[in-house]
């Protein structure tokens, strides 16, 4: 039995071996460049946005033509550098995961660029034009209350050691985030609660505009149903000191006479001009 076992493995193996040289990738059509961000590209003028720091690293992915030699251009060396990644086979016990060529995007500082990649094996070019922005922590505001409506983003500018908050409307799961004000911020702990304070420019009916008399405000923040947990555990939990964790949860903001409700923060690219 244990002799059987052992067989059935290294076939199992060799199977595996075997069914994954081919690398479907690069059977010669038409090459291609692509990454969820800006999608796929297959002739010159896409464009990509991409944050000074992130989750995970912006890869362009190539695909078609034979996938052996590849080179890189980039037009502005001092905004955007980058790292060639050859095609790979990983082969984890039970499967294999086929890993395209592709090149790794490490951007410097925040600017306008481009990137022209080439496949030398059949000498079709494409480029792409780069776009670095600042990277933020946005909160998107999910149930209004008196003051921040629904559409209410704070975006936290990552990292950054300043208590600038951009307050902005739109969608942070879309990545659609429209300037309105800047504001002040900061988190308080106090007794073992969480207070968030913002003061910013607003309107007559007291709700955030470009122009206007400052307000400030104090927020406890609370769970969802109400209460708290300690104001450090409710401060990770709103992702804000640490943009790899990934939360998500609603949080109740509550003063005197405003309560709106809020998500975790999410991170974003700042896709807007300055």
């Amino acid at each position: 039995m244990i002799m059987r076992r052992m067989l059935f493995a290294v076939c199992t193996a060799l199977m595996i071996l075997s069914g994954c040289e081919y690398h479907p990738y690069y059977d010669g059509q038409e090459f291609c460049v692509y990454n969820a961000g800006c999608g796929l590209l297959e002739t010159d003028g896409g464009h990509a946005i991409v944050p000074t720091v992130g989750r995970n690293p912006y890869v362009l992915e190539f695909y078609g033509g034979k996938g052996e030699n590849h080179s890189v251009e980039i037009e502005d060396p001092e905004i955007l550098g980058y790292s060639l990644r050859e095609k790979d086979v990983n082969l984890p016990i039970g499967d294999c995961e086929l890993i395209p060529a592709g090149v790794t995007l490490l951007p410097k500082k925040v600017g306008d660029t481009s990137i022209t990649v080439k496949d030398e094996d059949t000498g079709k070019s494409i480029q792409i034009y780069i776009h670095v922005r600042e990277a933020y922590k946005a909160i998107q505001v999910c149930e209004e209350g008196k003051y921040f409506d629904k559409e209410t983003i704070f975006a936290f500018r990552f990292p950054s050691e300043d208590n600038a908050v951009r307050i902005c409307r739109g969608s942070v799961a879309d990545n659609d985030v429209r300037h309105v004000a800047f504001g002040t911020y900061r988190f308080i702990m106090s007794e073992d609660l969480l207070y968030f304070e913002i003061a910013f420019p607003a309107d007559e009916d007291g709700r955030p505009a470009a122009e206007g008399n400052e307000v400030r405000r104090i927020y406890q923040v609370q769970l969802e149903e109400g209460g708290s947990f300690s104001a450090r555990v409710m401060f990770n939990s709103l992702n804000i000191n640490d943009y790899m964790k990934d939360y998500d949860a609603v949080f109740r903001f509550v003063d005197e006479t405003d309560v709106f409700y809020a998500r975790s923060a999410q991170f974003i690219t700042w896709n807007e001009d300055e």
